[in-house]
């Protein structure tokens, strides 16, 4: 990630010191392997079997309770709240500030940038805290042909609707069709076949502000990027100054340290889980948490349990209703 400035337009970022922490690592997931965990070097190691059967509860329990908790980050920073995966190149370099240029470029002047017109999302809406996390399990080990930029997150904006949320960014309609049908199949293998997806274009205020910018649907062209705006663009690029804030951005999803920033966010999934009433967060901490006084959401809604489907039994007719002759 990167700190941007701007003179006299937008206002001077701030550098976040480093902090040393110890980190929890962790090998990538591989079907085979025993589940267990152990402590090497003063450094927790978990090995977990995930292979292509349902990622339980326990699996989940385990996982977190062998991270080491750090302490406090900058909760109103949404970007220390959230846990990528996976590569988001732009122009074919991975790792510059494409959706912070984008997000102050729009913040300042209302214009969506040319880039973001090609931007789509795939958008999993996990329905309890706990698959939440079991779908950042999923997004550490799943293999995408472009191995795409992919997060975890929990809402917080008051614009924005839901809870829990998965993003896989894909660079094109088509492409972001082709994860789809990759995705579906995994999350309903390994988690649940009644979580909501589905695929939606760039960020949720540039629909707010431009509703024929969100339409994705089939036979309904999409809007067009105004030329206007390329004034803009090109003002930003000129002037603004990007300040590195995170060595580690838009390094190889298969090395899967979670640094303590992503420790810290897993925590704060769990405060909010308690804060809007999910219990399954009590599965994983393994106690009561506190509410999170500055998040406002609706109350939760526990998911109904799956339908059990009968099994056909031929209806059985009583002798008198029988006609013969």
């Amino acid at each position: 990630m990167y700190l941007c400035t701007l003179p006299d337009t937008l206002p001077a970022a701030r550098t976040i010191a480093p902090r040393c922490w110890k980190k929890a690592h962790r090998r990538s997931i591989f079907p085979g392997a025993e589940e267990y965990g152990r402590r090497e070097h003063s450094r927790y190691t978990l090995f977990l079997t995930m292979g292509w059967r349902m990622v339980s509860n326990k699996d989940v329990c385990r996982f977190y309770r062998h991270l080491e908790i750090p302490g406090v980050y900058d909760a109103s920073d949404p970007l220390s709240l959230q846990i990528f995966r996976g590569i988001f190149a732009y122009g074919g370099e991975p790792g510059v500030g494409v959706c912070q240029r984008a997000a102050l470029i729009f913040h300042k002047f209302k214009a969506i940038p040319e880039y973001c017109f090609g931007c789509y999302k795939l958008l999993v809406e996990p329905r309890t805290v706990m698959e939440l996390f079991k779908l950042i399990l999923l997004f550490e080990k799943i293999r995408l042909p472009q191995n795409n930029r992919r997060k975890c997150m929990v809402e917080n904006r008051p614009s924005c609707s839901g809870t829990y949320k998965g993003y896989i960014y894909c660079g094109g309609l088509k492409e972001s069709e082709q994860v789809y049908a990759l995705v579906r199949k995994a999350v309903s293998n390994e988690i649940s076949p009644d979580i909501p997806m589905h695929i939606k274009r760039g960020c949720s205020e540039f629909a707010a502000a431009y509703p024929k910018y969100g339409v994705v649907k089939p036979g309904v062209e999409p809007m067009k990027y105004n030329e206007d705006w390329r004034v803009f663009e090109e003002y930003f690029d000129k002037h603004a100054k990007w300040v590195p804030r995170d060595t580690n951005d838009g390094k190889d999803e298969m090395d899967t340290t979670y640094k303590p920033s992503e420790i810290f966010a897993m925590t704060y999934f769990l405060h909010y889980a308690a804060t809007i009433g999910d219990d399954s967060y009590l599965e994983i901490a393994g106690r009561t948490l506190a509410s999170l006084q500055s998040v406002k959401r609706p109350p939760f809604v526990s998911p109904a349990p799956p339908a059990r489907r009968r099994a056909y039994r031929p209806a059985k007719w009583p002798a008198q209703s029988l006609m013969i002759g």
